[in-house]
């Protein structure tokens, strides 16, 4: 059996009842059939409080007030206190540890879900390592229809989406835009039976060392100009033709190819706004999810295009370096997790539109609180100073400019604490990745819908202007 996984993953050491979260609330913790037959055959005092406490229809563990029915007022588990840690399910044993399962192969993470994980996660500055190790143990999946040959062609490919994704010599917006278009002709390939095209397709995605470039991505400046209208219909083709050249040769034909795609009829506003509708749809995992999120629509896009944009700039001229990273992360993170798993539905284009939707949602609410705690604290802070102006004769106009100058960015701005982005990435994932139902409307939505095409993604991502 091989074993890949990152190389954070073995920093990680669970901290128990030090701990601010627990991990056995806010979820329906779903029981392997080995620990649900187990449970069905308990005797002595736990027989009773598992007949009591297991969904057996749905082979969960019911909940009480949003927390697993074991456990207890000092969030400890009483099932492991009664019957010892044998006696736990497999996704309590292994949690935060998620396991992809492929043939002869087991794909090892952490989950961000889990805050001790996203802390060691988003606390990696360096580029993510993948490593292995390989036993002799033999054990094949379930799915006797495995298609090894789409998941070989499926790892190839990952492995170019991480060169482009941690090629930091590119802006974290071009890498998204990039590894969204490859995706995209992939799946061409795939739906059209065409897998032994995917060498060649490659050849015309990989960066290596990005030479040139720096010196690619500014001309994507100049290229902008060259902008051709009424391309749309055009979004099945492939969005990169180049050949194979040099990797900034590669990046300037990307650039190039993006400027006459059409995406001036798309922008980051319209298509985030409709990515946080369908995020709003999702059922709460945990109880004070919904008093975090909810109004965050209202302060991003309740003011309209322009100011959302002049706030945005405010936001990145705040935040910008640390959302470069952030990007980097949550998407390698997301593909590493999910890319390789289309081998089980023939659609890789759909897990990568899953990592590009996540990643700027996440980046979305961070700038909801961003706005929401520099708000508050310029009023706050402006309420002594508006007593001075109207004092000197001022108006209470020129006051509330001043708040706005200061909310939209000309004066040094406020920059999120780092506490703060991973307490939100933690709770984000929990709500997403702990629920089939939330991943699967947000993935259906992503693939039905035309305001998710690949030139709406491509335009939120590189925000087109």
């Amino acid at each position: 059996m091989l074993y890949t996984y990152p190389h954070y993953y073995k920093k990680f050491r669970c901290i128990a009842s030090a701990c601010e979260d627990t991990c056995c609330a806010g979820w329906a913790i779903t029981i392997d059939p080995k620990s649900l037959k187990k449970y069905r055959q308990a005797e002595g005092e736990m027989k009773t409080r598992l007949q009591e406490s297991v969904d057996w229809k749905q082979k969960c563990f019911k909940q009480r007030d949003h927390r697993c029915a074991f456990l207890n007022e000092e969030n400890l588990c009483d099932l492991y206190m009664g019957m010892g840690p044998d006696s736990l399910c497999w996704t309590c044993k292994t949690y935060p540890r998620h396991i992809e399962v492929f043939d002869g192969v087991r794909e090892v993470s952490l989950c961000l879900s889990c805050i001790e994980a996203a802390r060691i996660i988003l606390g990696t500055k360096e580029p993510v390592r993948f490593l292995s190790s390989e036993n002799d143990k033999e054990e094949s999946c379930e799915d006797e229809d495995f298609d090894f040959f789409l998941y070989t062609k499926l790892g190839e490919v990952r492995d170019v989406i991480f060169e482009i994704l941690e090629n930091r010599n590119l802006s974290s917006e071009l890498r998204m835009a990039m590894c969204l278009a490859l995706a995209h002709d992939l799946q061409r390939r795939v739906r059209d039976e065409k897998l032994y095209e995917v060498d060649g397709l490659l050849e015309r995605y990989r960066v290596g060392s990005m030479c040139r470039a720096v010196q690619a991505e500014e001309h994507a400046q100049e290229v902008k100009n060259t902008e051709k209208a009424g391309n749309a219909e055009k979004d099945a083709a492939d969005i990169d033709q180049t050949v194979p050249g040099s990797a900034g040769g590669v990046v300037e034909r990307f650039c190039r190819r993006l400027a006459s795609a059409g995406l001036g009829q798309y922008s980051r506003f319209e298509t985030a706004s409709e990515l946080f509708a369908v995020f709003e749809k999702m059922e709460p995992l945990d109880v004070a999810w919904p008093a975090r999120r909810d109004g965050m629509d209202e302060i991003l896009y309740g003011v309209g295009r322009e100011t959302y944009e002049a706030n945005r700039r405010a936001f990145l001229d705040a935040n910008g370096t640390r959302m470069e990273l952030l990007r980097e992360q949550i998407m390698v993170y997301f593909v590493f997790g999910y890319f390789c798993g289309a081998v089980y539905n023939d659609n890789p284009y759909g897990k990568m539109k899953l990592a590009v939707a996540a990643t700027v949602l996440v980046e979305e609410m961070l700038m909801a609180e961003w706005l929401q705690e520099k708000t508050q604290g310029t009023l706050q802070g402006a309420s002594g100073s508006q007593e001075d102006a109207l004092a000197a004769g001022d108006t209470e106009r020129d006051t509330v400019a001043v708040v706005q100058n200061k909310i939209r960015g000309k004066v040094p701005g406020y920059a999120l604490p780092e506490t703060q982005i991973v307490d939100l990435v933690h709770c984000f994932s929990r709500e997403v990745e702990h629920s089939d139902e939330n991943r699967g409307l947000l993935e259906d939505e992503l693939v039905k819908r035309e305001e998710f095409c690949l030139r709406a993604l491509l335009a939120a991502s590189v925000e087109w202007k």
